[in-house]
This record gives C-alpha cells, sequence and structure tokens, in this order.
C-alpha cells in the first residue's frame, strides 16, 4: 500500500470514528433533554398477546409471551446480550396465544417475580407452565398470586405503579374451560401518562370494572381479546378515554380479529387505532 492509500484509509477511519462519536453524544444529549423515558412496547407476536416494558431505572417487565418462541427474538432487540434477567413477568391467563412464549422464556431468562391468577387449565401447554413455575421456585424466583388491590412499585417515591384491577373474584386452584374472565387487568400509572391492559377479558368483565369504579382512566388502551365482537363495551371506552387503542392480533387470522364492529367503535369515539397485524412491533416512549 503506497503512502497515499494509506492516508486516504486513515481519513476514512478517522471520518467514521468521529460520525460514531456524534452520533453517541447526540443520543446521550437527547435522553438529557428528553428526561428519562418508560418503554412500553406492544410486540407482534401474530395471534396473541406479549407485552415488554422497562423503567428509566433498568427494571423490566413482560407481560404474557405469546403463542410461539418468536418472543424471545423481541427480547433480545431490547435487552443487551449479557442481559439474561427479567424483574417481573405476568401470566394474564394460560390461554395458548399468552402462555407458550412465557414458558420459554423463564427457562432463557431469570426471573425475581412472576405473577398469576392460580387458575388451572388441562392442557399440555398448563401442564408445562405448572413444571416451570417449580423450576422457578427453585432457583429463588418469587411466585405471587395477583390480588385486587394490589400495586407494584419500582421507585422510591412511588410515582409510577402497575395496578391490579382484576379479577376481583379467587380463582386459586379452579379449572376452568375458558380463562378470558380471570385475565388479569393492569394499569401503568405515571405522572404524566396511564396505560391500560386488559388481557382478553369479555365485555361483562369491562362493565364489572366501571361498576366497581376502579381507577380505568389512560391514554393508551390495549383492546382486550384482540379487538374481538366481544370486547370494548361502550360504557367501558367513555370510562377510559384514551387517546390510543392498541390492538394485538395475527395478520389474516382465521377469527376474523379485529372486528369491524369493535373498529367502527373506536372510530365513533375518535380513538386512534394502532394494529400489530399491520405495523409490527408498536413502541411508545413516554415520560
Amino acid at each position: 500500500m503506497d503512502t497515499h492509500q494509506y492516508r486516504s484509509l486513515q481519513t476514512i477511519l478517522v471520518c467514521f470514528f468521529l460520525f460514531t462519536f456524534a452520533i453517541g453524544n447526540l443520543i446521550v444529549w437527547k435522553n438529557i433533554w428528553q428526561g428519562p423515558l418508560f418503554l412500553v412496547a406492544f410486540f407482534d407476536v401474530g395471534q396473541g398477546d406479549s407485552i415488554f416494558m422497562k423503567s428509566p431505572w433498568g427494571h423490566t417487565m413482560l407481560i404474557d409471551g405469546g403463542p410461539d418462541a418468536k418472543i424471545e427474538e423481541k427480547l433480545a432487540q431490547y435487552l443487551l446480550p449479557w442481559d439474561k434477567h427479567i424483574d417481573l413477568v405476568v401470566l394474564t391467563h394460560p390461554d395458548k396465544d399468552h402462555i407458550f412464549g412465557l414458558i420459554g422464556a423463564l427457562k432463557r431468562f431469570s426471573v425475581s417475580t412472576v405473577l398469576w391468577t392460580g387458575v388451572k387449565r388441562k392442557t399440555t401447554q398448563y401442564a408445562a407452565w405448572e413444571t416451570r413455575l417449580a423450576e422457578e421456585e427453585k432457583a429463588g424466583a418469587d411466585v405471587v398470586l395477583a390480588r385486587v388491590p394490589q400495586k407494584i412499585f419500582w421507585t422510591r417515591n412511588q410515582t409510577q405503579y402497575l395496578e391490579v384491577l382484576s379479577p376481583a373474584k379467587d380463582y386459586v386452584g379452579k379449572v376452568v374451560d375458558m380463562s378470558n374472565e380471570s385475565g388479569i387487568v393492569m394499569r401503568l400509572a405515571m405522572p404524566n401518562h396511564a396505560v391500560l391492559l386488559t388481557s382478553d377479558i369479555p365485555k361483562s368483565t369491562e362493565l364489572e370494572l366501571v361498576t366497581r369504579k376502579v381507577p380505568l382512566a389512560a391514554d393508551i388502551l390495549k383492546i382486550a381479546h384482540h379487538g374481538s365482537r366481544n370486547s370494548s363495551a361502550p360504557d367501558f371506552l367513555q370510562a377510559v378515554h384514551p387517546t390510543i387503542a392498541v390492538i394485538s392480533s395475527g395478520a389474516n387470522n382465521s377469527y376474523g380479529h379485529p372486528h369491524q364492529e369493535t373498529l367502527a367503535k373506536l372510530e365513533q369515539y375518535g380513538i386512534q387505532i394502532r394494529r400489530t397485524d399491520r405495523e409490527g412491533d408498536i413502541i411508545f416512549y413516554l415520560r
């Protein structure tokens, strides 16, 4: 390599270093200007649910795991390669499209706390879940039953928390054929934002929440049961009064989710609709 070629290569390397340094500084200063941001990611896992959250202080939470192992690839996009720990895992209810991916994720990542209802199903996925829970307890994880009212804090000033709003009924040890009514409803509360996560609850549970006058107001609402016809009761939508509705469903799924009737109701109330079947992962950075 002659002197001219060497100098050209040296110039390119210096420019690349300066460019990388400048981009790094922009990212750092952007975070300083904007303040600490809270990540809420609605993963596109096909016909199922999986939500990942990360606080500005690094606390990680995974709610449901979708119908297959795709969740593990999704998590790898938001966790550093050497980060093999999740602080809180929540199983809202043990249907395959919520439970299956969690079983694999629990094998791959260590977990501090697992939250669920204790409801039972006679399925192979549920049997695998029980086995996995026993392994998690042996490894030192806390397995906690969801109770109303229950609040989970991760800051000393308690300005951010997850609150369990449903189920009010005790499902521990009860065998059910359909577990949608037992689904955990949670509300992420922050000083400037709120996110309501509704699992697969039917309209009857939505209206029960309204009747109980629990805190439902949220600017982001995860629409129940993938936007099925049996979700999003008008009284419930009015109580939540969201700006954005997120629907987690698979493209061209056999159930016809989200149903046109549900979409029409959301449009009637002027709610912005976001759909994983059309957009892929739906990400919010909240402050």
